[in-house]
């Protein structure tokens, strides 16, 4: 993003912190979203491959305690187990590359699935947590992320993973609690750590997919409930 955008986005979050987000954050209080993030070997989305994919289900209007909401995870495998990906990134998740690279073990208990069978997974887990398609057959999924749009939908919109063949789709407008953490004087966006020290969540960043996903659960209801 090049200075005169980002100024133009810093000025446009102070009017909206000035005015509280009442004017937007009406509709999200009621709303049921999928809170989405994935973990991937480089920040490439063509040539870089996601390897974790993580979702917490929740529902402002009826919220349940963090520990009860629904939660889904499936480790990402290629065929042939030959993975894409920047050195730094594939060091950073060496665990989950051997979780993966043990998926055939008799004591493994953790879930895989192919890039192509991922939106499968995901509808049999919206069955099991009693969440029903419109008329059409189709999930229309509300959406929550930090940097979603940016960066995990990019990873995500590429054809191998067949959305539309398994019904599920999304709009282009995310719930990115980053705007509800921005403060008057920043001189940047604030990073997740900076919005868990703003909202009083004690530790780290984890770097994997549910336990973040859960973080932007966190964030948000710290504002909105």
């Amino acid at each position: 993003m090049d200075t005169a955008a980002l100024a133009g986005l810093i000025f446009y979050l102070q009017l909206l912190y000035l005015f509280n987000f009442d004017f937007i954050l009406s509709d999200i209080r009621s709303m049921k979203y999928l809170s989405i993030d994935i973990e991937t070997l480089g920040l490439d989305h063509a040539n870089n491959d996601i390897i974790e994919f993580g979702a917490v289900y929740d529902d402002l209007n009826n919220p349940k305690p963090l520990e009860e909401l629904p939660r889904f995870h499936r480790y990402i495998y290629r065929t042939n187990d030959v993975y894409r990906g920047s050195a730094y990134a594939m060091s950073m998740h060496s665990a989950i590359l051997k979780k993966i690279a043990s998926r055939n073990s008799k004591n493994n208990t953790d879930k895989f699935c192919l890039r192509r069978t991922l939106g499968i997974h995901l509808r049999s887990w919206f069955g099991e947590i009693g969440w029903k398609p419109d008329e059409l057959g189709f999930f229309k999924l509300n959406v929550a992320g930090k940097n979603f749009g940016n960066f995990d939908m990019r990873f995500l919109d590429l054809p191998e993973y067949e959305w539309a063949g398994h019904q599920i789709y999304w709009p282009h407008r995310f719930i990115d609690p980053t705007m509800l953490y921005f403060e008057l004087g920043d001189a940047e966006l604030p990073s997740s750590k900076v919005c868990m020290e703003r909202a009083g969540i004690k530790g780290e960043v984890a770097h994997t997919s549910v336990d973040d996903a859960l973080m932007v659960v966190q964030l948000l209801r710290k504002k909105l409930l």
